[in-house]
């Protein structure tokens, strides 16, 4: 039989070694995962980490791997995501405040067009502005 030839290595190859590794449980996986971060400054590690946690209800460590995963990511498109998903996380803690003053924050950096409208109607959505009916 012919050796069969190895795929090149990608971040995604890598994760889902690392992941494979664990006996495909990602959330065991995070020490190793967040090294692989650190070490490659490939944020997608993270990014899918974050993912994993916010799925199972581990917010806070959720919260922490996307903050870390944008530190690190370099795609500025990537980075306004993992903003969104960093508000995503303090809402779904009951924060939705601490979410809107976040994206408050990101209206700063991310100036385009479509990325203020977005941030706007998130932080209307977050943290509505309350108009008092007796001051009209």
């Amino acid at each position: 039989p012919q050796p069969t030839p190895s795929l090149p290595s990608t971040v995604w190859t890598d994760y889902r070694s690392i992941v494979a590794s664990h006996h495909g449980d990602v959330l065991q996986s995070a020490a190793e995962l967040a090294a692989r971060a650190k070490a490659t400054g490939e944020s997608l590690y993270l990014e899918a980490l974050g993912a994993a946690q916010y799925d199972a209800g581990v917010l806070p460590a959720a919260g922490a791997s996307y903050r870390d995963a944008a530190v690190i990511a370099r795609d500025p498109r990537v980075q306004f995501r993992l903003l969104l998903e960093q508000a995503r996380v303090l809402e779904k803690q009951g924060q939705p405040t601490d979410g809107a003053a976040l994206l408050r924050q990101g209206l700063i950096r991310f100036t385009a067009p479509p990325q203020r409208s977005l941030l706007l109607a998130w932080i209307q959505r977050l943290d509505p502005i309350q108009i008092d009916p007796a001051k009209k």
